[in-house]
């Protein structure tokens, strides 16, 4: 990250705007000239971010059949209990918000946790040395606490519990801001006459973690298992345009970075971003005023490329291990359920999903049926409109046939026994996937004693296992 600091002095009241009123965006993008060997180089990691992003698009078993993006938009409504629009008038939409409530007991059981590491070191001649590691653990506490990791560890595992995989990045960073000084030394409300001196000053410096958008991140095989086994990858961010200029601004090559004017969703036709200026180029789509900052690695090659809207910020084989000294990814990712041989995981909500479907199901044609028990269907033989208000209760309705409106079907009962004990079913059958009532927090069944109730939680934090090693992981 690269940004130069400057000083400015609003001495020219016409010069005194804001920044959003900057018309400079507005003037013609040069265009860049690449040799012919730069043209080849950017072309082929084009084309590899095409295969990556044409792969992820394809549905998959493992996938239950879909593709990734709808996979993760299905986990991350029932992780939510986002309900869709309803389709029809009399559509019930119900959800029986079991696994939003499990998963936040899960989430909530694992978060009280101290899943914090022990710092041991060695010198050469593997010989313990207390004080390094006491001083290692010192300073990564230190940084967890500077850039305000707490937040940050509980988005890292509820992604993991929702989608079965999270992505996580470890990078120096460097933050600047704005600082402003008035010239004068009391402000009395006055509207002209009012100097001030602003400049770019630094206000973070050091290592920060950041937990990447799924959607984003684009593997180069979706059939190998581990980030340090993947053969390329692409972290594709979309920021607004006064965001990128103020991290890329300083650069040589920032002024051949084009708006984008317009341009069609990529996931809809399996290509990039195709737009009206041959110098925009995307795997997202975008608006007016974005950009699109992608960052292309690949350790077997040891390279590095940042694309912004499709321009090359650096040079053609620019080494990772400039950022990387291991010459390793900096992104990791974390999987809570292997599937073999792929890169995704399987989440806590895959683990009941389709229980829960048939539970949710269950709960709409009950309240289908009850309405139909309060309100059945009949059919009009009058050859005249009747409204149906002439069936609420205590109506008085004029100059209609006794013999006019005809019941369909037999007058219905609502919900039987047998149907009830469906729902018990399939709502114990949840609980067996996943954790007991009595671990969330639930009053369990009339007549269960104490010892069961321990038993119960035993068995749910034996289950948590795999979660907790997961999350320790991360």
């Amino acid at each position: 990250m690269l940004l130069l600091d400057h000083m400015e002095t609003n001495k020219d009241r016409e010069k005194m705007v804001s920044n959003l009123l900057d018309d400079t965006q507005d003037e013609e993008v040069p265009t860049l000239d690449l040799t012919e060997d730069e043209q080849r180089a950017v072309s082929a990691i084009k084309t590899r971010a095409l295969q990556a992003q044409q792969q992820r698009s394809q549905p998959y078993p493992e996938f239950g059949g879909v593709s990734y993006l709808q996979r993760f938009e299905n986990n991350r409504n029932k992780a939510n209990t986002i309900l869709p629009p309803k389709k029809n008038e009399n559509d019930v939409l119900i959800s029986s918000g079991t696994l939003e409530t499990k998963l936040d007991a899960v989430l909530s059981s694992v978060n009280n946790l101290n899943l914090s590491g022990t710092v041991k070191a060695f010198d050469k001649n593997k010989s313990k040395v207390v004080l390094a590691g006491i001083a290692l653990e010192d300073a990564i506490f230190m940084t967890e606490e500077l850039e305000g990791d707490e937040e940050k560890k509980l988005a890292r595992q509820k992604e993991l519990l929702i989608q079965g995989e999270v992505f996580v990045e470890d990078k120096w960073v460097r933050k600047y801001k704005i600082k402003k000084q008035l010239n004068e030394k009391n402000f009395n409300g006055q509207f002209k006459g009012v100097d001030w001196t602003q400049k770019l000053e630094k206000c973070f410096e050091g290592p920060e973690r950041s937990v990447k958008y799924g959607p984003n991140v684009y593997l180069g095989s979706i059939t190998t298992f581990g980030i340090p086994n993947q053969p390329y990858i692409f972290i594709a961010e979309v920021k607004s345009y006064a965001e990128a200029q103020g991290i890329f601004g300083g650069w040589e090559r920032w002024k051949y970075v084009s708006e984008v004017l317009q341009q069609v969703n990529p996931e809809a036709n399996g290509n990039a971003t195709i737009t009206q200026s041959s110098k925009v180029w995307t795997l997202n789509s975008i608006g007016a005023e974005q950009v699109e900052v992608a960052v292309y690695q690949d350790k077997w090659n040891n390279e590095l490329q940042i694309l912004l809207n499709g321009q090359p910020m650096l040079p053609i084989g620019f080494p990772l291990s400039a950022i990387s000294p291991d010459g390793e990814y900096t992104l990791e990712m974390q999987v809570l359920k292997a599937i073999d041989n792929f890169a995704y995981g399987r989440g806590f909500i895959q683990s009941a999903e389709k229980a829960s479907d048939l539970l949710d199901e269950m709960l709409r044609l009950s309240v289908l049926k009850t309405r139909k028990s309060f309100m059945p269907s009949y059919i009009n033989t009058s050859k005249r409109v009747i409204s149906a208000r002439v069936l609420q209760p205590g109506n008085i309705a004029m100059g209609i046939a006794a013999d006019a409106l005809h019941q369909i079907g037999d007058q219905s009962e609502g919900v039987t026994n047998s149907e009830f004990a469906m729902i018990r079913e399939l709502s114990e059958r949840i609980d067996r996937q996943t954790v007991s009532p009595q671990f969330t927090g639930q009053q369990g069944k009339s007549g269960t004693t104490a010892t069961e109730i321990q038993e119960l939680q035993r068995q749910a934090k034996a289950t948590q296992g795999l979660i907790i090693f997961a999350c320790a992981m991360l």
